[in-house]
């Protein structure tokens, strides 16, 4: 029996149990994988907001000569500077950990396919001795 949920943010209420059955469909996997991919080429891409734009064009960030040679425009741009950066940097690591949701997906597809060959060569090899008589 699973755990019991609360309803305070625990365990999902269909977690199966040690004993359920649990199938795998690695062409679902492979598909989501396949589509959080392109959704991640067009964050990556040019188009308006995208972690290259950002980068790359300074698009959005308010430079010391948009407020004015003073002081005071000259530590709000300093601190816009910082902001922007600091933003473009939560961004990267966006990408780099949607990156590697893609990468793990991908990889459990490909671990459960190499255990059902595995499983399947096992089978095989098993009926082969069991039919040729050396049981």
């Amino acid at each position: 029996m699973a755990p019991v949920d609360d309803g305070g943010g625990g365990l999902p209420r269909t977690l199966p149990s040690v004993g359920d059955h649990i199938e795998v469909d690695r062409d679902v996997l492979r598909d989501v994988a396949k589509r959080l991919h392109a959704d991640l080429q067009d964050i990556k891409g040019w188009g308006s907001g995208s972690l290259n734009d950002l980068q790359n064009n300074s698009q959005g960030l308010v430079t010391a000569d948009d407020l004015g040679q003073y002081p005071a425009g000259q530590a709000i741009s300093q601190t816009f500077q910082q902001a922007y950066d600091q933003i473009g940097s939560v961004y990267q690591q966006f990408v780099t950990s949607y990156e590697q949701v893609i990468q793990a997906i991908q990889r459990s597809a490909d671990n459960y396919q190499s255990a059902e060959d595995a499983t399947a060569a096992s089978a095989h090899q098993v009926q082969t001795q069991t039919s040729g008589g050396q049981w």
